[in-house]
């Protein structure tokens, strides 16, 4: 099966699924996700923090991947088990939810998948929106088993540059610096070697 399912696809199985919210914005764009979550999101969903929650707190660098015992841990205070299927969206079509996709499936997360086209082709489609207060799920169990073969870390990745392809998905004009990067202290420009996607 793909990686993205349908509007249609997650309609039909609303009662059985998972929803994630996996929204995030970079910081030079003023809106809050976890308040956009609290206002509009698809019946069900639950809200992914990984921007402040789930990630490597000791680690200085933004959106690192947490161990497994603290994903296995914030996925259960979600209401999330091993088993449930998950959909994972943003609002902004696609841009943070194949993070979170990826995330899960470092943790072994079997069925997992990204809701093509987000939140605007959720209500495109006219699919059902909840904008009442949030209640949260009832805590569930969660197991996380890190796969290794889906993760590459920084040194390894220098050590195999000459070998491999690497897909820089950021806009042309970070790519190719003619603009400066949103994140403080952050240099512009790409790594040696890498390619500029076709998105």
């Amino acid at each position: 099966m793909s990686v993205f399912v349908s509007s249609q696809w997650l309609a039909q199985r609303l009662d059985t699924v998972v929803p994630i919210d996996a929204s995030w914005f970079m910081p030079d764009v003023s809106r809050d996700s976890f308040q956009e979550w609290c206002q509009r999101r698809i019946p069900g969903a639950v809200y992914f923090d990984f921007d402040n929650t789930i990630k490597d707190q000791s680690s200085s660098l933004p959106h690192m991947l947490p161990d497994e015992a603290c994903f296995a841990r914030h996925m259960g205070e979600l209401g999330i088990a091993s088993q449930d299927t998950l959909v994972v969206y943003d609002t902004q079509g696609l841009f943070s939810a194949a993070r979170v996709w990826w995330m899960c499936k470092v943790m072994g997360h079997q069925d997992v998948f990204i809701l093509d086209g987000g939140l605007p082709a959720w209500m495109a489609s006219e699919g059902p929106i909840d904008n009442t207060s949030p209640q949260p799920r009832i805590e569930a169990k969660y197991q996380a088993h890190f796969k290794d073969y889906r993760y590459i870390d920084g040194q390894t990745l220098a050590e195999k540059l000459a070998a491999i392809n690497v897909i820089d998905v950021r806009p042309e004009t970070r790519f190719y610096a003619q603009v400066p990067e949103p994140r403080e202290g952050i240099r512009s420009g790409h790594m040696r070697r890498c390619h500029q996607s076709a998105f």
